[in-house]
């Protein structure tokens, strides 16, 4: 029986405990049980955080915000299955009211249709069409006056929106990465390699997080030479392997090339 180890119990289970996906074996990284406690805990944020942020979007400017798309998806054109997106998203929770961001406010919502809004879900939305711009057909000049017209009316260039939406992401993710951390260390728990791992592969300053967000014990914790050498480790491990995918895409470059030169002189 093949078995594959659950992204985040951590576990090795039967491939009938994964639902379908694009991960190894067609499966997706976290098992049904992990997957069902993770969708209740982003209900129950958003429930929560609906009654935490601000909603003061009328109907007037519901209409307006349409409008301005000619009733169609700011980012496709398509005019059916439309929905108003939280741009900055509520599962982000108060953060972003820090940055004056967020929320079901005027300022915030931009009409999506409902695959990009599926898609979009809680990342980054200024990674959006780095993303799924190819795949759901989203134009430059389309993606920049969406841009352009969140910027407008937060009162911000689209640099500085950028840059505060960024600040805010980073944000986010530091505090929820730093709260899993201190609930383990303050059970006593070992962190492993794996976690850290995570923390980087966010491009996370853990040593800054962790004064930012860690607890006391968390702080002490994070200053043994066991954990500074397991940081390391992992740091040179990350590089090594990005290096040896580096160099794998230069050789097959050249081998085209190659290859390419000698269909050329065939064909002459």
């Amino acid at each position: 029986m093949v078995n594959k180890t659950c992204s985040k119990c951590r576990q090795a289970k039967p491939l009938d405990e994964y639902n379908k996906g694009k991960g190894r074996f067609g499966k997706i990284a976290v098992c049904k049980s992990c997957s069902k406690e993770r969708n209740k805990a982003s209900i129950d944020r958003r429930r929560a955080n609906l009654m935490s942020l601000p909603r003061y979007l009328t109907e007037e400017q519901e209409v307006s915000i349409f409008e301005h798309f000619n009733n169609s998806c700011a980012l496709t054109g398509l005019k059916d299955k439309l929905c108003l997106d939280h741009f900055v998203p509520l599962d982000w929770g108060v953060t972003p009211l820090k940055y004056g961001l967020g929320g079901t406010t005027f300022p915030n919502m931009i009409p999506f249709h409902i695959s990009i809004n599926s898609a979009k879900n809680a990342m980054n939305p200024v990674m959006l069409f780095e993303r799924y711009g190819e795949k759901y057909n989203i134009s430059a000049d389309r993606w920049n006056a969406a841009l352009k017209y969140l910027a407008e009316k937060n009162g911000l260039s689209v640099a500085d929106y950028t840059n505060r939406v960024n600040a805010c992401y980073m944000e986010v993710q530091s505090d929820r990465w730093a709260t899993g951390i201190n609930k383990k260390v303050e059970t006593n728990g070992e962190i492993v390699g794996w976690e850290i791992e995570r923390a980087l592969r966010r491009n996370l300053n853990i040593q800054v997080v962790i004064e930012l967000f860690g607890t006391s014990k968390t702080k002490d914790y994070f200053r043994t030479t066991k954990v500074s050498e397991m940081i390391a480790r992992r740091k040179f491990e990350m590089e090594v392997r990005q290096s040896k995918v580096k160099r794998n895409l230069v050789e097959i470059t050249k081998e085209v090339e190659r290859l390419l030169v000698e269909y050329r002189k065939r064909n002459q």
